[in-house]
């Protein structure tokens, strides 16, 4: 059987693979969930900017205990 080449397989490329994964995901869809809810103004995304970090953070959390 032939291994996977395309996924992380040592430490050090799982970190680097879960850091852009998990930044790319909190950058993208907690400010577009922010903006359909409560719409697309300077105010909210702002907002969302102080909330990022704890999504990140439950982000992280999500793909280590995977």
């Amino acid at each position: 059987m032939q291994g996977e080449t395309r996924l992380p397989r040592n430490g050090r490329e799982f970190i680097v693979f879960l850091a852009i994964v998990s930044i790319l995901s909190v950058n993208t869809i907690a400010p577009l969930i922010m903006g359909f809810e409560f719409g697309f103004s300077k105010e909210v995304h702002l907002n969302t900017l102080k909330v990022i970090p704890f999504v990140w953070l439950c982000v992280m959390y999500w793909f280590l205990s995977w």
